[in-house]
């Protein structure tokens, strides 16, 4: 006996079965055709958001400005706080886009602060970490899914824009040195 089954239908099917079968029941056998099929079709009409880096790609470098070591001597100190925009340009309409920030290949993590950890080549300020902030002050940890910035793109689509902020962060107290740490931005679609 052969059947065509809905693939939602057949899964929901299978779940209820495992989940009330008694943990040490026989296999079932099958007399005859234990032919079943399972067809699975989908659709993917939506279009994506492009990503615009304070106005310009969606790769750019964001400069921190020069500060004194002394400004960050004491475990949690933060400065240096420089505004980046990021732009969603030619959404679709109607639709939450949820934005957070990701480590990419090179990005190491602090997963104590959330934190970007410098990169540890010679001549790096190895205790400097770059802290991100939404507009509101609120701290984006990276590779955190519950860490988003949430876009409302209109009914019509169109761009949206927010500021967020980076800055130099101690761990602990600091020694002189260069930053140089990436990050990668993940579009959530709701």
């Amino acid at each position: 006996m052969s059947a065509l089954v809905n693939g939602t239908l057949c899964t929901s099917i299978l779940l209820f079965v495992l989940g009330n079968s008694p943990v040490n029941a026989a296999a079932p056998s099958c007399k005859g055709s234990c032919d079943i099929q399972v067809k699975f079709t989908g659709r993917f009409e939506l279009e994506t958001c492009q990503i615009s880096i304070d106005n310009r790609s969606a790769n750019e470098t964001v400069a921190l400005p020069t500060v004194s070591s002394s400004s960050l001597q004491h475990a949690g100190d933060e400065a240096g706080s420089t505004s980046f925009l990021v732009i969603l340009k030619k959404c679709p309409g109607a639709v939450t886009v949820g934005v957070h920030f990701i480590s990419v290949a090179s990005t190491q993590v602090d997963n104590a602060t959330g934190n970007i950890k410098n990169s540890s080549v010679a001549g790096m300020s190895p205790e400097t970490q770059l802290r991100l902030r939404n507009s509101a002050g609120v701290q984006m940890l990276l590779n955190d899914t519950t860490s988003i910035q949430d876009y409302i793109i209109p009914q019509g689509g169109g761009d949206v824009q927010y500021n967020f902020n980076v800055s130099y962060f101690a761990k602990t107290p600091v020694t002189p040195g260069k930053v140089s740490a990436t990050a990668g931005i993940e579009l959530i679609y709701k």
